[in-house]
């Protein structure tokens, strides 16, 4: 590890005091928490003499363990704090809302594997984003919805339609091959916001669930592909905001 956060060991015992109160669910828990701190540890970078910790994590738990995990959407957003209270002890900076999503797989190489990211300030080239010029039509007004990248680009939605895909006619273009010419549409109406799946190829997810309509809220994930987007309104976008995904299919 390129970094060791202080005071970790504590912190797990009293978040297992609390939370797991049964032993022989320790066993499982732990393992998880374990590798969550493990991976933050190991994707710390430092940046000008600050220490940037990553703020999106995808925890993807094999099928087989969901009835050792029953009880993890009752402490979702406790985690999410002993998440925050290491990162400020430890003095380390997050460029972007907190975010965690849950997957749960069949025939998991790994019972537990967590890929750990972070939002950069700085956009990447990874993701080549393109939008319509909306001036050569009627102009709609701007919502304070936003599509944040993890390479740090970001799309403020527009009132009404939003289609995405690869297409250049799109509203959002994402020029990745494994989107659909046509991939996806988003709505915003009634204060509203829906996904809806344009019967696309390789399918849209939210949160790791394969969806052919959501509603969306605030911190859902939406992947396209292999395209991940965190869906977040103006609110929510300063650094100083912690969001968990509302939307886990736990049962």
């Amino acid at each position: 590890m390129r970094y060791t956060l202080l005071d970790l060991e504590s912190k797990i015992s009293d978040f297992f005091e609390k939370h797991v109160p049964l032993s022989t669910q320790r066993s499982t828990f732990n393992d998880l928490i374990l590798l969550l701190f493990k991976v933050i540890d190991e994707e710390i970078i430092e940046i000008d003499d600050k220490k940037i910790a990553p703020n999106i994590f995808t925890i993807t738990i094999d099928e087989q363990l969901k009835a050792d995990f029953s009880i993890i959407k009752d402490w979702m957003k406790d985690l999410q704090n002993l998440i925050e209270e290491v990162i400020t002890e430890n003095n380390l900076i997050r460029q972007g809302p907190l975010t965690i999503q849950i997957i749960w797989k069949n025939n998991q190489k790994k019972p537990i594997s967590i890929i750990a990211e972070r939002t950069s300030l700085i956009s990447g080239k990874t993701i080549q984003l393109n939008e319509k010029d909306h001036n050569a039509e009627s102009m709609r007004a701007e919502s304070n919805a936003i599509l944040l990248f993890t390479d740090g680009e970001k799309y403020i939605l527009h009132e009404g339609l939003t289609t995405i895909g690869r297409e250049m006619e799109n509203d959002l273009t994402i020029d990745n091959l494994l989107l659909s010419r046509l991939h996806a549409r988003i709505t915003i109406e009634d204060n509203q916001t829906i996904i809806t799946d344009l019967n696309s190829i390789n399918g849209t997810f939210v949160n790791g669930n394969k969806i052919d309509k959501h509603i969306l809220f605030t911190g859902d994930v939406i992947t396209l592909g292999d395209v991940s987007m965190i869906y977040i309104t103006e609110d929510d976008e300063s650094g100083n905001n912690s969001l968990t995904t509302r939307k886990m299919d736990l049962e």
